[in-house]
C-alpha cells in the first residue's frame, strides 16, 4: 500500500544526526553502552 503526503517544508534542509554530528570519536565510544551495542 503506497500514500502520498503533503511536502510541508520543502527548502527546508535535512539534517541526518546518526552520525554526521558527531565531532568525536571518543564520545561515540561514550556513547555506546546507552544504546545497547
Amino acid at each position: 500500500m503506497e500514500r502520498s503526503e503533503a511536502i510541508l517544508e520543502p527548502d527546508l534542509p535535512i539534517v541526518d544526526p546518526h552520525h554526521h554530528l558527531w565531532d568525536r570519536p571518543a564520545t561515540l565510544v561514550a556513547a555506546l553502552p546507552q544504546t545497547g551495542h
